[in-house]
């Protein structure tokens, strides 16, 4: 099956004259009409920000705290289990 690829979705935002009249001209530069200019940056925007959230970036010395952390022979402290025994009474909820 085909993609659908229409415009069919409306957004809305409100603007201040200064920002409405700001994005007008940038997207006169780039010859674009203010919604293609607005969902294209929006699009970069959005796609940027999933990135960042998405990836786990570590240090050098964090990846080698959590690979200890993850090779180490220890058992839960007792916070730890109190922790997760709080955790599992509230998911149940």
């Amino acid at each position: 099956m085909q993609p659908d690829y229409s415009k069919s979705q409306r957004m809305e935002a409100r603007a201040t004259l200064e920002s409405k009249n700001l994005i007008k001209h940038a997207a006169a530069l780039q010859g674009r009409d203010v919604s293609e200019f607005l969902i294209a940056c929006a699009e970069k925007e959005a796609r940027k920000v999933i990135k960042e959230m998405e990836i786990l970036v570590l240090s050098k010395q964090d990846r080698r705290l959590f690979v200890q952390a993850l090779l180490a022979d220890e058992k839960p402290s007792a916070r730890l289990k109190s922790s997760m025994k709080n955790f599992l009474k509230h998911k149940r909820k």
